[in-house]
């Protein structure tokens, strides 16, 4: 096998669900990229650049979610917005870091050499 260096920044589409707590409510939404700093939510209820919230992520070989305290709105495009992860826990890292790296050493097999 491989070994891969992954970029901080590198974002990697993935379709991860997601729960973000706005206004004292839950709301609901899709992570369609990720990286080591932020991703991208398509989500249910609007939200405002620079907000901040916390974010529940479900990956689905994970038995409980993930929780990551402080994510910041950094763009909006329609349903779908941009955010950078403040504050990072260690066991998120560690397991975005895994999911990460597979998926890129998974592109990298199945492109033409």
């Amino acid at each position: 096998m491989s070994e891969f260096m992954l970029r901080k920044d590198q974002r990697l589409k993935f379709l991860i669900p997601v729960k973000y707590l706005k206004d004292g409510r839950s709301h609901e939404g899709i992570m369609t990229d990720l990286s080591l700093t932020g991703g991208a939510i398509a989500g249910d209820a609007p939200v405002s650049v620079g907000m901040t919230f916390t974010l529940h992520v479900y990956l689905p070989e994970e038995p409980t979610r993930l929780v990551i305290e402080r994510v910041m709105v950094k763009w909006i495009k329609r349903s779908v917005f941009g955010v950078v992860f403040q504050t990072l826990p260690k066991r998120v890292k560690e397991r975005f870091t895994i999911i990460l790296a597979l998926k890129l050493e998974a592109l990298h097999s199945s492109s033409p050499r």
